[in-house]
């Protein structure tokens, strides 16, 4: 492309015309005018660029979330969700409406958690990390801490270099274009590869549209 960096006004009208809600659009614009060149990525925006916004978006519901929610008013909810852990209706009923003590329990003990991790290492960022594990990758791929920090992933500057990180370090450069094998390396499966699908081929239009 001619461009290295896309101002935010191209990011504004990419976010936009992405789907992308005019708040949000305010707020990561510059921020990805700032954190985002042709050199970001190892083949290059055009190449990388399509296939990461529409797996980002997706994640954090067109970048209005970069934390999981963990608010569920309904037992039965709970249940399809971890039904190994809430095997009764008596037993899901305790954690409704209890974000944190339902992190702590479904969290606790694993992914290198301990009692008590499970709400700070609750998903966040813009490809929802879960777990101490997990924020230990991310701190040793980027240097930021973020696991005496975990609010960091939390904040949008961070939650995109994050993503940045993890997108070169687990998605093959093989798999750019080809929505079923990116959406497996970053989901570990198909689950939103319809709407992910859409996303890309829909941004990869739009980028290039506006780069041109």
């Amino acid at each position: 492309m001619s461009n290295t960096v896309m101002s935010a006004s191209q990011w504004a009208d990419i976010l936009t015309r992405c789907g992308v809600a005019s708040a949000e659009v305010s707020m990561w614009s510059p921020i990805f005018s700032e954190e985002i060149d042709d050199a970001t990525f190892s083949l290059g925006m055009m190449a990388e660029l399509p296939d990461f916004l529409g797996n980002i978006l997706h994640e954090s519901l067109m970048l209005a979330r970069l934390e999981e929610n963990l608010y569920y008013t309904r037992p039965e909810r709970l249940m399809e969700v971890w039904p190994k852990r809430f095997p009764t209706l008596a037993l899901a009923r305790q954690y409704v409406r209890s974000p944190q003590k339902l992190a702590d329990y479904v969290y606790g003990n694993r992914l290198g958690n301990i009692n008590g991790d499970g709400w700070s290492y609750r998903g966040s960022g813009l490809i929802m990390a879960t777990g101490r594990d997990n924020f230990m990758l991310i701190e040793q791929a980027t240097g930021l801490p973020v696991v005496d920090n975990p609010d960091m992933l939390r904040d949008p500057h961070a939650a995109l270099e994050v993503a940045i990180a993890w997108w070169e370090a687990r998605v093959p450069d093989s798999a750019m274009g080809n929505r079923v094998r990116v959406r497996r390396a970053v989901n570990g499966g198909d689950i939103g590869l319809r709407d992910t699908t859409r996303l890309s081929n829909l941004a990869e239009r739009v980028i290039n549209e506006v780069v041109s």
